[in-house]
């Protein structure tokens, strides 16, 4: 009889080898794809690939489509210079044939037209194009407009080509549709990106070139509520995982940028419920429950921490109207402020520069506009915005980046609503004043000075309030703003 080997206490650690050959393998992998892609751009793929485009039958376009795409947003966007690059007549043809896609009868190649289109959107050269081509589609698509909601069942209702009715040898009978609500969420996604790409603050296009784009926007969209609603959930009651996740951020990036212009805050004026829209979406998408003590120290970051950056920054672009300032304080906006302060303060602190965009010095989540580093040229620029976009569409953003620009964006919200009265009273009764305060007394003032700044501010329109002198001084607040010296010393940052 053999013996049994007594079972070890502690299970022996894994072989560090055991994982590396997978890691190889998939290692040469992309190093072969990479190789592909360099030899099909040195081949002249790309021109063979447009003209798939203007002559091909309906599945040789799809294929044509994905292949450009795939390329255009690989390797960080290294390849979008060579299709800005190949003359005049090829972009154009591009860019028509993408256009056209984008909202044609084919539900598979919209898709595929719509992530081209966000890729060759991040290139100076050929981003007018790209608005003046694609605009409606973008907008509508990216609303879920005109979606036909059928599924296609043989070669003629997707419109191929053949002479014998689209039936041809090449072309099989039924073609895969593109299932309803994924794809759906894929198509209004790419849309968003493309958008966004558009009219986010670039240093190689005037801001009058994009606040224009933002006004047509507005307009095209139907004002700002149609914005809000998707911002709010990705227009989704399921919940926030995933493809709808990744929608509402870049919704909510669509809307702060579109918020940069006066037409906005008159749409959040005239748009019955559209500031409570606002609110609620940002209660949602704070960094803690809604309802929590926003006294508490909460150190946890959310599910995609760009979303309540962007939603912050609409706050603080649409409380620089008063009339729209009063419409977020009736809807709450001070307290759901409060909650993503209180939030943010722990997770978003450290050593970090936090951009700035827009009017004023409103900071902006990591992926946007703000994120530049500089560079030598547009082709790196477009290279880096490609980068940008798909890290965004990835949700990888960083937390900790996006929740400093949520700090910062939130207290510079606070400080334009306490420039009213009932804003004053409102973040004096709803424990904000001993927040601020502790905000003051941190490590915010080296890490984050705007939000340092906009912090103080909001004090200081509190401390105008007959009777505040006493809530400031039991929270800590500088003596200056407590009754005390006006020239008394800040505290340091």
């Amino acid at each position: 009889m053999i013996p049994r080997r007594r079972a070890s206490s502690s299970a022996a650690p894994p072989r560090a080898g055991a994982v590396a050959p997978l890691q190889t393998v998939q290692a040469q992998c992309e190093e072969l794809l990479r190789l592909a892609r360099e030899e099909l751009v040195k081949a002249g793929g790309i021109t063979a690939l447009v003209v798939a485009l203007d002559c091909g039958d309906t599945t040789a376009r799809h294929s044509a489509l994905g292949a450009l795409a795939a390329l255009a947003s690989s390797d960080g966007g290294r390849w979008l210079p060579s299709l800005a690059t190949g003359g005049t007549t090829l972009s154009g043809r591009l860019l028509a044939a993408a256009a056209a896609a984008a909202v044609g009868p084919h539900e598979r190649s919209r898709v595929e037209a719509t992530r081209l289109l966000a890729c060759l959107a991040c290139v100076p050269e050929l981003a007018p194009g790209v608005w003046a081509a694609g605009a409606a589609g973008l907008i509508a698509a990216m609303l879920g407009r005109g979606e036909r909601g059928r599924r296609s069942t043989t070669a003629d209702e997707e419109g191929c080509g053949g002479g014998d009715g689209g039936r041809s040898a090449a072309v099989p009978a039924v073609l895969p549709a593109t299932p309803g609500w994924a794809g759906k969420r894929q198509l209004q996604l790419a849309a968003a990106l493309a958008l966004k790409a558009l009219i986010e603050p670039s240093e190689w296009e005037a801001e009058a070139v994009r606040n224009r784009r933002r006004h047509e926007a507005l307009q095209r969209a139907g004002g700002l509520g149609p914005l809000v609603a998707l911002a709010a959930d990705g227009g989704s009651s399921t919940g926030t995982c995933g493809a709808t996740r990744d929608l509402a951020a870049a919704a909510a990036a669509c809307l702060r940028f579109v918020a940069l212009v006066p037409q906005a805050a008159q749409a959040a004026v005239a748009e019955a419920g559209c500031a409570e829209a606002l609110v609620a979406a940002l209660s949602r998408r704070g960094l803690m429950p809604h309802g929590a003590d926003v006294t508490a120290t909460v150190g946890c970051a959310p599910a995609h921490p760009a979303h309540a950056a962007y939603l912050a920054g609409v706050a603080w672009e649409l409380a620089s109207y008063p009339d729209a300032a009063a419409r977020l304080i009736a809807a709450g906006a001070i307290e759901a402020l409060l909650q993503l302060v209180a939030s943010a303060k722990d997770a978003g602190v450290k050593k970090r520069a936090v951009g700035s965009s827009g009017s004023g010095s409103k900071a902006q989540a990591p992926g946007s506009s703000a994120d530049k580093r500089g560079g030598k040229g547009k082709n790196q620029e477009a290279g880096r915005s490609t980068a940008r976009l798909l890290e965004l569409s990835a949700g990888a953003s960083d937390p900790a980046a996006g929740a400093a620009a949520a700090l910062v964006n939130a207290t510079g919200a606070l400080h334009h609503l306490t420039m009213l009265d009932e804003g004053k009273a409102r973040l004096l009764a709803g424990g904000g004043v001993p927040l601020l305060a502790t905000l003051l007394r941190g490590p915010v003032g080296a890490a984050l000075p705007v939000a340092w700044d906009n912090a103080l501010a909001a004090l200081w329109n509190v401390s105008l309030l007959s009777g505040a002198a006493a809530a400031l001084a039991a929270a800590g607040a500088p003596p200056f703003l407590c009754g005390g010296p006006r020239g008394a010393q800040l505290p340091p940052r």
